[in-house]
């Protein structure tokens, strides 16, 4: 890996060691296969992702201290949307769909970049803070190696141990799909703020209009006495 990817790939490990320190090597391993093959999915109905998408949000658990942000980085262009930070008013479930869609299969990814990327977390391990060993990840990785030997490499499924602690419902999709929703968020606050000075300005008006008036009218009455 070059240098800026290294670095890339350094803080996305360090960044969820820390956010999730009972991830298990099963874990790590999901976490770099997604950084190098995204969604993982070359061909999407749409239909049917949208009607997945929608049984997962019935199935969230709602918590009103949930402190997860909307997306976490997975580098390589990628990121986790998480379903539990989502407000589907701002960012409704066909929209969410239309990105995931979107994301999948624009990019294939490498099978020698990944297990470049896995071999170099295997070596560095020691620099972040997980709860198990290189000899542990070393293993997990050989057996999952074994479920390849027909040279496709599959999705991998958190641990249970993960699954149980956090409850992870998301959608890997394009970063930059995040930057589009940020931008048209942004205008949308814009226009709103615009609306809403229009609104001011013109109730100010109206109020000025109602203290003349009364004035007017106490007046005249004074001057009628």
């Amino acid at each position: 890996m070059a240098k800026g990817e290294v670095r890339e790939f350094r803080n996305v490990l360090h960044a969820h060691a820390e956010r999730y320190p009972k991830m298990e090597p099963a874990d790590l391993l999901k976490l770099i296969y997604q950084n190098e093959f995204g969604p993982a999915h070359l061909h999407v109905d749409s239909e049917e992702s949208l009607s997945a998408i929608r049984g997962e949000f019935d199935g969230i658990e709602e918590e009103e201290d949930f402190e997860g942000s909307l997306y976490e980085d997975i580098g390589n262009g990628y990121v986790r949307l998480n379903f539990q930070a989502v407000d589907l008013l701002d960012y409704p479930i066909e929209k969410i769909n239309e990105d995931f869609v979107a994301s999948a299969g624009v990019r294939t990814g490498v099978p020698q970049r990944f297990l470049r990327k896995a071999d170099w977390a295997l070596a560095h391990l020691g620099e972040f803070p997980f709860h198990f060993t290189e000899e542990e990840f070393d293993e997990a990785f050989r057996r999952y190696l074994e479920t390849c030997k027909d040279g496709q490499f599959r999705p991998i499924r958190h641990s249970r141990t993960y699954r149980e602690a956090y409850a992870p419902s998301y959608r890997v999709i394009l970063k930059e799909r995040m930057r589009d929703f940020a931008e048209e968020k942004e205008k949308d606050i814009g226009k709103t703020a615009r609306v809403l000075k229009r609104v001011v300005w013109i109730l100010v008006f109206i109020a000025i209009l109602v203290v003349l008036t009364i004035a007017g009218i106490a007046g005249y009455k004074f001057f009628a006495l």
